[in-house]
């Protein structure tokens, strides 16, 4: 869901060997993956309330999705 306020269920969608990355509004990496299966949980109890950027990669496709930990 989206806002989140806890683990966050991140989906390839069949896609595997992707790299995620979790970036906070200032643009600071908190978070780095290889992603060997489809899907990822990350947890964002600990995290700060504010704006996060999840950035997908896979050969020359990025995907960017905006998260909000309220």
């Amino acid at each position: 869901p989206n806002p989140v306020g806890g683990p966050l269920n991140i989906n390839t969608n069949g896609i595997n060997s992707s790299k995620l990355s979790i970036y906070d509004y200032s643009g600071k990496r908190i978070f780095q993956t290889a992603m060997q299966n489809t899907s990822e949980v990350y947890d964002f109890t600990d995290k700060p309330h504010g704006v996060y950027f999840l950035v997908i990669e896979k050969d020359n496709c990025k995907t960017v999705k905006k998260i909000v930990r309220y």
